[in-house]
Protein backbone atom coordinates (compact mmCIF):
# COMPACT_ATOMS: atom_id res chain seq x y z
CA UNK A 1 0.00 0.00 0.00
CA UNK A 2 0.90 3.17 -1.30
CA UNK A 3 1.90 6.02 1.88
CA UNK A 4 -0.58 8.58 0.15
CA UNK A 5 -3.51 5.65 0.12
CA UNK A 6 -2.14 4.82 4.29
CA UNK A 7 -2.43 8.65 4.83
CA UNK A 8 -6.25 9.00 3.39
CA UNK A 9 -7.11 5.33 5.01
CA UNK A 10 -5.53 7.22 8.69
CA UNK A 11 -7.37 10.67 8.11
CA UNK A 12 -11.11 8.75 6.89
CA UNK A 13 -10.85 6.41 10.21
CA UNK A 14 -10.14 9.62 12.08
CA UNK A 15 -12.76 11.35 10.40
CA UNK A 16 -15.51 8.18 11.01
CA UNK A 17 -14.67 8.43 14.94
CA UNK A 18 -15.39 11.81 15.60
CA UNK A 19 -18.21 11.92 13.19
CA UNK A 20 -19.32 8.60 15.14
CA UNK A 21 -18.48 10.34 18.61
CA UNK A 22 -20.16 12.90 17.86
CA UNK A 23 -23.48 11.86 16.83
CA UNK A 24 -23.57 9.43 19.51
CA UNK A 25 -23.45 12.42 21.90
CA UNK A 26 -25.64 14.86 20.10
CA UNK A 27 -28.14 11.96 20.06
CA UNK A 28 -28.01 11.41 23.93
CA UNK A 29 -28.18 15.11 24.89
CA UNK A 30 -31.09 15.64 22.13
CA UNK A 31 -32.59 12.63 23.88
CA UNK A 32 -32.11 13.54 27.46
CA UNK A 33 -33.25 17.37 26.51
CA UNK A 34 -36.06 16.29 24.85
CA UNK A 35 -37.44 14.34 27.86
CA UNK A 36 -36.95 17.52 29.71
CA UNK A 37 -38.43 19.75 27.33
CA UNK A 38 -41.09 17.43 27.30
CA UNK A 39 -41.55 17.18 31.35
CA UNK A 40 -41.59 21.13 31.60
CA UNK A 41 -44.66 21.28 29.00
CA UNK A 42 -46.18 19.00 31.08
CA UNK A 43 -45.13 20.77 34.13
CA UNK A 44 -46.78 24.02 32.18
CA UNK A 45 -50.30 22.34 31.61
CA UNK A 46 -50.72 22.34 35.38
CA UNK A 47 -52.06 25.41 35.97
CA UNK A 48 -55.18 24.24 38.50
CA UNK A 49 -52.50 22.61 40.82
CA UNK A 50 -50.34 25.92 40.97
CA UNK A 51 -53.61 27.95 41.33
CA UNK A 52 -54.48 25.64 44.06
CA UNK A 53 -51.34 26.26 45.84
CA UNK A 54 -51.48 29.80 45.63
CA UNK A 55 -54.39 29.61 47.17
CA UNK A 56 -53.60 27.35 50.08
CA UNK A 57 -50.07 29.40 50.89
CA UNK A 58 -52.19 32.68 50.64
CA UNK A 59 -55.40 31.29 53.00
CA UNK A 60 -52.72 29.52 55.32
CA UNK A 61 -50.08 32.25 55.26
CA UNK A 62 -47.54 29.39 54.59
CA UNK A 63 -47.30 25.51 53.88
CA UNK A 64 -48.26 24.41 57.39
CA UNK A 65 -51.30 22.53 56.57
CA UNK A 66 -49.39 20.30 54.18
CA UNK A 67 -46.46 20.05 56.27
CA UNK A 68 -48.58 18.85 59.20
CA UNK A 69 -51.18 16.59 57.37
CA UNK A 70 -49.91 14.46 54.57
CA UNK A 71 -52.89 13.74 53.29
CA UNK A 72 -53.81 17.39 52.36
CA UNK A 73 -51.28 17.12 49.57
CA UNK A 74 -53.09 14.10 47.52
CA UNK A 75 -56.58 15.78 48.28
CA UNK A 76 -55.34 18.99 46.58
CA UNK A 77 -54.06 16.86 43.90
CA UNK A 78 -57.12 14.54 43.56
CA UNK A 79 -59.00 17.91 43.02
CA UNK A 80 -57.19 20.24 41.19
CA UNK A 81 -55.54 17.62 38.60
CA UNK A 82 -56.96 17.03 35.71
CA UNK A 83 -59.68 14.22 35.46
CA UNK A 84 -57.27 11.45 33.36
CA UNK A 85 -54.66 12.65 35.87
CA UNK A 86 -56.50 12.09 38.96
CA UNK A 87 -58.05 8.33 37.83
CA UNK A 88 -54.32 7.48 35.96
CA UNK A 89 -53.55 4.29 38.04
CA UNK A 90 -57.02 3.56 39.91
CA UNK A 91 -58.41 0.19 39.06
CA UNK A 92 -62.08 0.52 38.28
CA UNK A 93 -64.78 -1.37 37.71
CA UNK A 94 -66.58 -1.76 34.56
CA UNK A 95 -70.27 -1.36 34.22
CA UNK A 96 -72.08 -4.24 33.38
CA UNK A 97 -72.97 -5.25 29.01
CA UNK A 98 -76.81 -4.89 28.42
CA UNK A 99 -75.79 -7.35 25.56
CA UNK A 100 -73.77 -10.34 25.60
CA UNK A 101 -70.07 -9.10 24.12
CA UNK A 102 -69.46 -10.25 20.30
CA UNK A 103 -67.36 -13.10 19.65
CA UNK A 104 -63.69 -12.68 19.31
CA UNK A 105 -62.18 -11.53 15.81
CA UNK A 106 -59.37 -13.49 14.27
CA UNK A 107 -57.90 -11.88 11.21
CA UNK A 108 -57.10 -13.76 8.40
CA UNK A 109 -54.98 -13.58 4.97
CA UNK A 110 -55.90 -13.33 1.69
CA UNK A 111 -56.19 -17.24 1.20
CA UNK A 112 -58.67 -17.33 4.09
CA UNK A 113 -56.09 -18.67 6.60
CA UNK A 114 -56.22 -16.99 10.17
CA UNK A 115 -53.22 -15.35 11.11
CA UNK A 116 -51.03 -15.93 14.10
CA UNK A 117 -50.48 -13.33 16.91
CA UNK A 118 -46.72 -13.31 15.76
CA UNK A 119 -48.06 -12.65 12.29
CA UNK A 120 -49.97 -9.45 12.99
CA UNK A 121 -48.73 -5.95 13.77
CA UNK A 122 -47.65 -5.07 16.98
CA UNK A 123 -49.47 -2.46 18.88
CA UNK A 124 -48.92 0.83 18.75
CA UNK A 125 -47.29 2.46 22.37
CA UNK A 126 -50.13 4.33 23.98
CA UNK A 127 -48.32 7.28 25.69
CA UNK A 128 -51.60 7.43 27.98
CA UNK A 129 -51.73 3.94 29.21
CA UNK A 130 -48.25 4.08 29.97
CA UNK A 131 -48.24 7.15 32.13
CA UNK A 132 -47.49 7.24 35.69
CA UNK A 133 -50.01 9.37 38.36
CA UNK A 134 -49.25 12.37 39.64
CA UNK A 135 -48.75 12.41 43.58
CA UNK A 136 -45.88 9.55 42.59
CA UNK A 137 -44.28 12.34 40.59
CA UNK A 138 -45.08 15.76 42.04
CA UNK A 139 -43.02 17.18 45.05
CA UNK A 140 -43.10 20.97 46.69
CA UNK A 141 -40.15 22.04 47.62
CA UNK A 142 -39.08 25.81 49.42
CA UNK A 143 -37.01 28.19 47.55
CA UNK A 144 -33.83 26.72 48.88
CA UNK A 145 -34.94 23.45 47.18
CA UNK A 146 -35.87 21.96 50.60
CA UNK A 147 -38.89 18.94 50.90
CA UNK A 148 -41.97 20.24 52.19
CA UNK A 149 -44.90 17.58 50.39
CA UNK A 150 -45.03 14.82 47.86
CA UNK A 151 -42.22 12.42 47.03
CA UNK A 152 -38.97 14.18 46.26
CA UNK A 153 -35.81 11.59 45.46
CA UNK A 154 -32.38 13.55 44.99
CA UNK A 155 -30.60 10.85 42.56
CA UNK A 156 -33.33 11.57 39.52
CA UNK A 157 -34.15 14.69 37.63
CA UNK A 158 -37.18 16.98 37.83
CA UNK A 159 -38.51 20.21 36.38
CA UNK A 160 -39.78 22.92 38.27
CA UNK A 161 -41.79 25.62 38.10
CA UNK A 162 -41.95 28.19 40.32
CA UNK A 163 -45.21 28.94 42.64
CA UNK A 164 -45.32 33.49 42.80
CA UNK A 165 -47.84 34.46 45.66
CA UNK A 166 -47.45 38.38 46.25
CA UNK A 167 -44.39 38.48 43.81
CA UNK A 168 -42.46 36.98 45.53
CA UNK A 169 -41.49 32.89 45.20
CA UNK A 170 -43.10 31.04 48.03
CA UNK A 171 -42.11 27.40 46.72
CA UNK A 172 -41.20 25.56 43.83
CA UNK A 173 -43.17 22.81 42.31
CA UNK A 174 -41.06 19.88 41.11
CA UNK A 175 -42.54 17.22 38.26
CA UNK A 176 -39.96 14.09 38.03
CA UNK A 177 -38.36 13.40 34.50
CA UNK A 178 -39.38 10.01 33.80
CA UNK A 179 -36.70 8.32 31.50
CA UNK A 180 -38.22 5.25 30.45
CA UNK A 181 -41.07 6.21 29.13
CA UNK A 182 -41.41 7.54 25.15
CA UNK A 183 -43.63 10.03 24.02
CA UNK A 184 -45.18 10.35 20.87
CA UNK A 185 -43.61 13.43 20.13
CA UNK A 186 -40.05 12.08 21.93
CA UNK A 187 -40.28 8.97 18.84
CA UNK A 188 -41.13 11.19 16.10
CA UNK A 189 -38.71 14.20 17.19
CA UNK A 190 -35.73 11.48 17.36
CA UNK A 191 -36.70 9.72 14.18
CA UNK A 192 -36.21 12.77 12.64
CA UNK A 193 -33.29 13.60 14.69
CA UNK A 194 -31.49 10.39 13.54
CA UNK A 195 -32.54 10.73 10.18
CA UNK A 196 -30.66 14.24 10.11
CA UNK A 197 -27.36 12.65 11.47
CA UNK A 198 -27.09 10.12 9.16
CA UNK A 199 -27.06 12.86 6.22
CA UNK A 200 -24.99 14.87 7.95
CA UNK A 201 -22.47 11.94 8.85
CA UNK A 202 -22.70 10.86 5.34
CA UNK A 203 -22.10 14.31 3.61
CA UNK A 204 -19.13 14.99 6.54
CA UNK A 205 -17.65 11.74 5.69
CA UNK A 206 -17.40 12.33 1.52
CA UNK A 207 -15.92 15.94 2.61
CA UNK A 208 -13.60 13.95 5.04
CA UNK A 209 -12.90 11.46 2.14
CA UNK A 210 -12.16 14.64 -0.62
CA UNK A 211 -10.36 16.95 2.23
CA UNK A 212 -8.01 13.51 3.06
CA UNK A 213 -6.93 12.72 -0.60
CA UNK A 214 -6.34 16.31 -1.12
CA UNK A 215 -4.58 17.09 2.40
CA UNK A 216 -2.34 13.67 2.02
CA UNK A 217 -1.32 14.48 -1.78
CA UNK A 218 -0.16 17.54 -0.58
CA UNK A 219 1.64 16.65 2.21
CA UNK A 220 3.01 14.21 0.17
CA UNK A 221 3.90 15.79 -2.85
CA UNK A 222 7.52 16.86 -1.31
CA UNK A 223 8.48 12.92 -0.43
CA UNK A 224 7.33 12.25 -4.07
CA UNK A 225 9.76 15.10 -5.37
CA UNK A 226 12.57 13.56 -3.23
CA UNK A 227 12.16 10.40 -4.97
CA UNK A 228 12.22 11.40 -8.39
CA UNK A 229 15.35 13.20 -7.18
CA UNK A 230 16.76 9.85 -5.28
CA UNK A 231 16.43 8.00 -8.81
CA UNK A 232 18.57 10.83 -10.63
CA UNK A 233 21.03 10.56 -8.22
CA UNK A 234 21.34 6.92 -8.81
CA UNK A 235 22.19 8.07 -12.32
CA UNK A 236 24.92 10.19 -11.50
CA UNK A 237 22.17 13.43 -12.34
CA UNK A 238 23.34 16.19 -10.12
CA UNK A 239 21.65 19.00 -11.85
CA UNK A 240 18.05 17.80 -10.69
CA UNK A 241 16.57 20.43 -8.70
CA UNK A 242 13.70 19.64 -6.30
CA UNK A 243 10.46 22.06 -6.52
CA UNK A 244 8.21 22.09 -3.60
CA UNK A 245 5.87 25.28 -2.16
CA UNK A 246 6.10 23.64 1.54
CA UNK A 247 7.59 25.63 4.21
CA UNK A 248 7.37 23.12 6.99
CA UNK A 249 10.05 20.05 8.01
CA UNK A 250 9.53 18.38 4.70
CA UNK A 251 10.33 21.72 2.52
CA UNK A 252 13.06 22.31 4.53
CA UNK A 253 13.99 18.48 3.55
CA UNK A 254 13.37 19.62 -0.33
CA UNK A 255 15.93 22.51 0.36
CA UNK A 256 18.04 20.79 1.93
CA UNK A 257 18.27 18.03 -0.72
CA UNK A 258 18.70 20.59 -3.06
CA UNK A 259 21.87 22.16 -1.64
CA UNK A 260 23.21 18.53 -1.38
CA UNK A 261 22.96 17.77 -4.89
CA UNK A 262 24.39 21.26 -5.98
CA UNK A 263 27.14 20.04 -3.38
CA UNK A 264 27.61 16.95 -5.27
CA UNK A 265 27.39 18.37 -8.85
CA UNK A 266 30.45 20.73 -7.65
CA UNK A 267 32.48 17.63 -6.20
CA UNK A 268 31.62 15.72 -9.27
CA UNK A 269 32.41 18.30 -11.40
CA UNK A 270 36.21 19.01 -9.55
CA UNK A 271 36.38 14.90 -9.79
CA UNK A 272 36.36 14.87 -13.33
CA UNK A 273 38.38 17.87 -13.69
CA UNK A 274 40.54 16.25 -11.07
CA UNK A 275 41.02 12.76 -13.15
CA UNK A 276 41.63 15.11 -16.37
CA UNK A 277 43.98 17.22 -14.71
CA UNK A 278 46.11 14.48 -13.16
CA UNK A 279 46.07 12.80 -16.69
CA UNK A 280 47.85 15.10 -18.16
CA UNK A 281 50.09 16.04 -15.31
CA UNK A 282 51.64 12.50 -15.17
CA UNK A 283 51.50 12.30 -18.70
CA UNK A 284 54.13 15.30 -19.68
CA UNK A 285 56.87 13.98 -17.49
CA UNK A 286 56.42 10.63 -18.63
CA UNK A 287 56.21 11.72 -22.70
CA UNK A 288 59.27 13.48 -21.79
CA UNK A 289 61.61 10.53 -20.31
CA UNK A 290 60.25 8.35 -23.37
CA UNK A 291 60.72 10.53 -26.08
CA UNK A 292 64.57 10.76 -24.31
CA UNK A 293 64.82 7.14 -23.89
CA UNK A 294 63.90 6.57 -27.35
CA UNK A 295 66.36 8.75 -28.76
CA UNK A 296 68.80 7.22 -26.94
CA UNK A 297 67.82 3.64 -27.98
CA UNK A 298 67.84 4.56 -31.45
CA UNK A 299 71.19 6.18 -31.32
CA UNK A 300 69.85 9.83 -32.23
CA UNK A 301 71.15 10.92 -28.90
CA UNK A 302 74.05 9.89 -26.96
CA UNK A 303 73.88 9.21 -23.61
CA UNK A 304 75.79 11.69 -21.79
CA UNK A 305 76.00 13.26 -18.48
CA UNK A 306 73.63 16.13 -19.59
CA UNK A 307 71.10 13.61 -20.56
CA UNK A 308 71.31 11.70 -17.42
CA UNK A 309 71.13 14.99 -15.39
CA UNK A 310 67.95 15.67 -17.69
CA UNK A 311 66.38 12.40 -17.00
CA UNK A 312 67.41 13.24 -13.63
CA UNK A 313 65.33 16.29 -13.68
CA UNK A 314 62.19 14.04 -15.22
CA UNK A 315 61.90 11.56 -12.95
CA UNK A 316 62.43 13.89 -9.52
CA UNK A 317 59.52 16.00 -11.08
CA UNK A 318 57.09 13.16 -11.79
CA UNK A 319 58.52 11.81 -8.04
CA UNK A 320 57.45 15.03 -6.76
CA UNK A 321 53.98 15.12 -8.31
CA UNK A 322 53.36 11.65 -6.86
CA UNK A 323 54.62 12.73 -3.59
CA UNK A 324 52.27 15.05 -3.62
CA UNK A 325 49.01 13.51 -4.45
CA UNK A 326 50.06 10.99 -2.22
CA UNK A 327 50.28 13.66 0.60
CA UNK A 328 46.79 14.85 -0.66
CA UNK A 329 45.03 11.54 -0.41
CA UNK A 330 46.18 10.50 2.98
CA UNK A 331 44.51 14.16 3.68
CA UNK A 332 41.39 13.30 2.21
CA UNK A 333 41.13 9.91 4.27
CA UNK A 334 41.32 11.81 6.97
CA UNK A 335 44.53 9.54 7.66
CA UNK A 336 47.34 12.36 8.75
CA UNK A 337 47.75 12.19 12.36
CA UNK A 338 50.41 15.26 13.37
CA UNK A 339 52.21 14.76 16.74
CA UNK A 340 52.53 18.16 18.55
CA UNK A 341 55.64 18.81 18.70
CA UNK A 342 55.45 22.55 19.72
CA UNK A 343 57.81 24.30 17.42
CA UNK A 344 59.88 27.53 16.93
CA UNK A 345 57.94 29.67 14.30
CA UNK A 346 61.31 31.71 14.16
CA UNK A 347 63.53 28.55 13.58
CA UNK A 348 61.41 26.81 11.35
CA UNK A 349 61.45 30.74 9.02
CA UNK A 350 65.55 30.85 9.41
CA UNK A 351 66.01 27.47 8.34
CA UNK A 352 63.82 27.38 5.58
CA UNK A 353 65.60 30.71 4.32
CA UNK A 354 68.91 28.96 4.58
CA UNK A 355 67.63 25.91 2.52
CA UNK A 356 67.16 28.00 -0.17
CA UNK A 357 69.73 30.81 -0.09
CA UNK A 358 72.11 29.21 -3.02
CA UNK A 359 68.67 29.36 -4.37
CA UNK A 360 68.02 33.18 -4.06
CA UNK A 361 71.47 33.89 -4.96
CA UNK A 362 71.33 32.33 -8.11
CA UNK A 363 68.40 33.69 -9.04
CA UNK A 364 69.29 37.36 -8.22
CA UNK A 365 66.28 37.50 -5.51
CA UNK A 366 66.85 39.22 -2.00
CA UNK A 367 65.26 38.11 0.95
CA UNK A 368 64.46 40.04 4.58
CA UNK A 369 63.14 38.50 8.17
CA UNK A 370 61.04 41.12 10.16
CA UNK A 371 59.84 40.29 13.51
CA UNK A 372 57.42 42.38 15.09
CA UNK A 373 57.91 41.77 18.46
CA UNK A 374 60.77 40.35 20.78
CA UNK A 375 58.53 37.46 22.02
CA UNK A 376 56.64 34.84 20.07
CA UNK A 377 54.63 32.62 21.31
CA UNK A 378 54.80 28.56 20.29
CA UNK A 379 52.60 26.97 18.32
CA UNK A 380 50.77 24.19 19.42
CA UNK A 381 51.78 21.76 15.79
CA UNK A 382 53.92 19.86 13.88
CA UNK A 383 57.50 20.96 13.02
CA UNK A 384 57.77 18.93 9.67
CA UNK A 385 54.40 19.61 8.47
CA UNK A 386 55.36 23.22 9.13
CA UNK A 387 58.76 22.97 7.66
CA UNK A 388 57.13 21.92 4.49
CA UNK A 389 54.57 24.41 4.55
CA UNK A 390 57.19 27.48 4.67
CA UNK A 391 59.16 25.78 1.99
CA UNK A 392 56.39 25.47 -0.88
CA UNK A 393 55.23 29.19 -0.04
CA UNK A 394 58.87 29.89 -0.12
CA UNK A 395 59.58 27.72 -3.28
CA UNK A 396 56.36 29.38 -5.00
CA UNK A 397 57.75 32.93 -4.54
CA UNK A 398 61.28 32.00 -5.99
CA UNK A 399 60.38 30.32 -8.75
CA UNK A 400 57.45 32.66 -9.99
CA UNK A 401 59.60 35.67 -9.05
CA UNK A 402 61.34 37.81 -11.91
CA UNK A 403 65.30 38.19 -11.57
CA UNK A 404 66.27 40.31 -9.64
CA UNK A 405 63.13 40.29 -7.15
CA UNK A 406 62.89 40.23 -3.65
CA UNK A 407 61.02 38.52 -0.90
CA UNK A 408 59.62 39.99 2.26
CA UNK A 409 58.87 37.63 5.16
CA UNK A 410 57.27 39.32 8.21
CA UNK A 411 56.10 37.70 11.86
CA UNK A 412 53.97 39.30 13.82
CA UNK A 413 51.37 38.40 16.47
CA UNK A 414 47.86 38.66 17.94
CA UNK A 415 45.92 37.92 20.99
CA UNK A 416 45.48 34.18 19.90
CA UNK A 417 47.29 33.90 16.28
CA UNK A 418 50.86 34.33 15.18
CA UNK A 419 50.62 35.64 11.93
CA UNK A 420 53.44 35.14 9.15
CA UNK A 421 53.03 36.79 5.60
CA UNK A 422 55.26 35.91 2.63
CA UNK A 423 54.87 39.35 -0.11
CA UNK A 424 57.21 38.90 -3.16
CA UNK A 425 58.06 41.04 -6.17
CA UNK A 426 56.52 41.13 -9.49
CA UNK A 427 54.92 39.49 -11.69
CA UNK A 428 51.64 39.57 -9.79
CA UNK A 429 48.18 37.26 -10.06
CA UNK A 430 45.14 38.60 -11.42
CA UNK A 431 42.13 39.40 -9.05
CA UNK A 432 40.30 36.48 -9.91
CA UNK A 433 43.08 34.14 -9.83
CA UNK A 434 43.05 35.20 -6.11
CA UNK A 435 40.67 33.07 -4.78
CA UNK A 436 41.50 29.76 -7.15
CA UNK A 437 45.05 29.81 -6.25
CA UNK A 438 44.64 27.60 -3.62
CA UNK A 439 43.03 24.75 -5.30
CA UNK A 440 44.42 21.54 -6.99
CA UNK A 441 46.50 21.75 -10.01
CA UNK A 442 45.57 25.44 -10.52
CA UNK A 443 48.22 27.54 -12.60
CA UNK A 444 47.95 31.19 -13.34
CA UNK A 445 50.15 30.31 -17.10
CA UNK A 446 50.35 26.87 -17.46
CA UNK A 447 52.84 26.71 -20.34
CA UNK A 448 55.07 28.59 -17.71
CA UNK A 449 54.33 26.69 -14.91
CA UNK A 450 55.37 23.68 -16.52
CA UNK A 451 58.39 24.91 -18.19
CA UNK A 452 59.21 26.12 -13.90
CA UNK A 453 59.04 22.49 -12.94
CA UNK A 454 55.47 23.58 -11.12
CA UNK A 455 53.07 20.75 -10.15
CA UNK A 456 50.18 23.53 -9.08
CA UNK A 457 49.90 21.68 -6.26
CA UNK A 458 52.21 22.92 -3.80
CA UNK A 459 50.12 26.21 -2.44
CA UNK A 460 47.13 23.37 -2.02
CA UNK A 461 49.07 21.23 0.04
CA UNK A 462 49.78 24.49 2.04
CA UNK A 463 46.26 24.75 2.42
CA UNK A 464 45.63 21.38 3.83
CA UNK A 465 48.43 21.67 6.57
CA UNK A 466 47.47 25.35 7.50
CA UNK A 467 43.68 23.88 7.91
CA UNK A 468 45.05 20.89 9.55
CA UNK A 469 46.27 23.57 12.57
CA UNK A 470 43.20 24.79 12.52
CA UNK A 471 44.74 28.10 11.22
CA UNK A 472 44.05 30.37 8.03
CA UNK A 473 46.02 31.28 4.55
CA UNK A 474 44.80 33.73 1.98
CA UNK A 475 45.84 35.16 -0.50
CA UNK A 476 46.40 39.05 -1.86
CA UNK A 477 48.14 41.61 -3.83
CA UNK A 478 51.52 42.42 -2.26
CA UNK A 479 52.34 46.00 -1.97
CA UNK A 480 55.99 44.94 -3.93
CA UNK A 481 53.82 44.38 -7.23
CA UNK A 482 53.85 40.35 -6.40
CA UNK A 483 51.79 37.79 -4.38
CA UNK A 484 51.24 37.92 -0.72
CA UNK A 485 50.79 34.81 1.26
CA UNK A 486 49.14 35.41 4.82
CA UNK A 487 49.28 32.34 7.18
CA UNK A 488 47.61 32.54 10.75
CA UNK A 489 48.33 29.56 13.05
CA UNK A 490 46.44 29.56 16.43
CA UNK A 491 48.87 30.30 19.74
CA UNK A 492 49.56 27.62 22.53
CA UNK A 493 47.40 29.20 25.30
CA UNK A 494 50.03 30.03 28.50
CA UNK A 495 53.26 29.58 26.65
CA UNK A 496 55.56 32.15 25.57
CA UNK A 497 59.20 31.29 23.73
CA UNK A 498 62.06 34.11 24.15
CA UNK A 499 63.55 35.22 20.65
CA UNK A 500 67.41 36.91 21.24
CA UNK A 501 67.08 39.56 18.82
CA UNK A 502 70.56 40.11 18.36
CA UNK A 503 70.69 36.47 16.43
CA UNK A 504 68.22 38.46 13.72
CA UNK A 505 69.12 38.45 10.37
Amino acid sequence: MKLQSKFCLVFLLMSVLIICLMATVMYFAVSMNFKEFVTKKELGELDNIVHALEEIYDRNHGWNSLINDHNAWHRMIQTAAPAKERNNGIKTTPPPRLHPAPPPHHPTNHEGRQLTPLMQHPPQPDFESERINLPMRLCLLNRNKQHIAGQFHGDRRYAFRDIVVNGEIAAILGLEIIEKRRHPFEIDFLAAQKKGFLMMGGGVFLLSALLSYLLARQMLSPITELLNGINAMKTLDFNFKLNTRSHDELGKLVEHFNAMALTLNKYETMRKQWISDISHELRTPLSALRAKIEAVQDGIRPMTPEMLESLHINVMQLAKLVEDLHYLSIHDSDNLTLQNDYPDILSITRDTINSFQEKMESSQIRCSLNIADDTVPVIAGNRNSLERLFFNIVENSIRYTNSPGYLEINVSTSKTHAIISFEDSAPGVPDHALELIFNRLFRVEKSRSRELGGSGLGLSICKQIVEKHQGEISASHSSHGGLKITVQLPLLKGTKHYIDISHRP
